[in-house]
């Protein structure tokens, strides 16, 4: 079975690849009120995703803000390998509550094409366009 492993990344970090490199100059910093975090999503020593998210812990909720697979590297399952990841990290840290709001990152993805996408991982439309999936800790 093919996995990834995730490696958290901050600005200035060196990234092989020209796209991801570009998103994660794109992401936004930490505040007071977020704790903001970037994440490569690695296959056999190649970068083939990218995350970019906020952790609210006072409302115990990640907000994905970034999901992106270069399209090389799409149609292979990592979009999905990456999300129970995320998943997997936000339940660790006490979270319960992932919220995102498709957006496509490149012409390739319309916005129904993420939706379905999203919707096949468990996620459920919330309020103001925004998808998200209640999670809790393993029994």
């Amino acid at each position: 079975m093919r996995d990834i492993c995730l490696r958290q990344v901050y600005a200035g970090d060196s990234v092989q690849s020209a796209e991801i490199r570009e998103r994660l100059a794109q992401a936004p910093g930490s505040t007071s009120s977020r704790d903001s975090r970037q994440y490569l999503a690695i296959e056999d020593s190649v970068e083939v995703g990218f995350a970019s998210v906020d952790i609210y812990a006072s409302r115990r909720i990640l907000v994905i803000y970034q999901l992106f697979v270069p399209p090389a590297h799409r149609k292979r399952g990592i979009g999905g390998l990456f999300l129970r990841h995320l998943e997997r990290l936000a339940v660790k840290d006490g979270l319960e509550l992932i919220r995102l709001k498709p957006k496509p990152l490149d012409a390739s993805l319309s916005k129904e094409d993420l939706i379905r996408f999203y919707m096949s991982q468990g996620y459920r439309p919330s309020t103001d366009d925004h998808l998200e999936k209640p999670i809790r800790k393993p029994r």
